[in-house]
């Protein structure tokens, strides 16, 4: 007959399996009363009192090293049930959806639309007399901070299509307009403080001035003669103004 259930397993499924199904389980204990009762009865106290003091000690060591078997093994098997067999169901981690990829049409269609405004404003600039009136530094190519937003326009000007573009080619655009883009924010921000200056300038009145030094007057007057005996010999305004801003460029 093939054995299918344990003891363990018939007690918990709640009927007593019957004696001869299973061999009875060994008895140490009574092993050892029944030695003990030999003994007395063969040999006296003299051999048990000898027995016991040698196996005592041997006992002592057996059951240690069989408790230490026994926790290792009930620690292998808790570490086997928690890693392997939860005892609770564990909730799933929800994985994050991926993140679409970026569509460099999209892109494009932004930053051709940036470009545009961009456009607009500059070509709104470049045709109101007022706004280069208030704002002069930003049409003179000769600031350094408006020669590279010319320059970055000009770039964006040439890489702009009506039609979407291939993927390298819309690539190179939409960095040349925020080159562009960058570039005319300084140019303005340049532009602004440059008049400031000249208005900050123009608002101090000529007696507030610190007059000049009878060396300074004595200079202007030299130079002035040199100039009236040689004109040739001078630079204009424009030209000095383009050595200065090359040199701070």
């Amino acid at each position: 007959m093939t054995r299918c259930h344990s003891r363990r397993q018939h007690r918990h499924m709640g009927y007593r399996p019957r004696r001869a199904y299973y061999p009875r389980p060994f008895r140490l204990g009574r092993v050892l009363l029944f030695a003990l009762a030999v003994g007395l009865l063969v040999g006296g106290w003299e051999p048990v009192l000898a027995a016991v003091a040698i196996g005592v000690p041997m006992m002592t060591t057996i059951v240690v090293l069989v408790g230490v078997i026994s926790l290792v093994r009930l620690a292998r098997s808790a570490g086997r049930r928690r890693f392997w067999q939860p005892p609770f169901p564990t909730r799933a981690t929800p994985v994050p959806a991926p993140r679409p990829a970026p569509d460099w049409r999209a892109d494009w269609l932004a930053a051709h639309q940036r470009f545009a405004a961009l456009r607009g404003e500059y070509g709104g600039y470049e045709c109101d007399p007022l706004a280069v009136l208030r704002l002069p530094a930003l049409a003179d190519v000769t600031v350094p901070s408006t020669a590279r937003f010319v320059d970055a326009f000009a770039e964006a000007q040439a890489l702009d299509t009506d039609a979407v573009p291939p993927a390298e080619h819309a690539a190179l655009f939409r960095n040349a307009v925020e080159r562009a883009a960058r570039a005319w924010q300084a140019a303005r921000d340049a532009a602004e403080r440059i008049q400031l200056a000249a208005d900050l300038w123009d608002s101090i009145e000529p007696e507030e001035m610190t007059p000049l030094t009878s060396e300074q007057k004595s200079e202007l007057n030299r130079r002035l003669e040199e100039h009236r005996r040689n004109p040739g010999r001078a630079s204009p305004w424009e030209e000095v103004k383009a050595r200065l801003w090359a040199r701070y460029k």
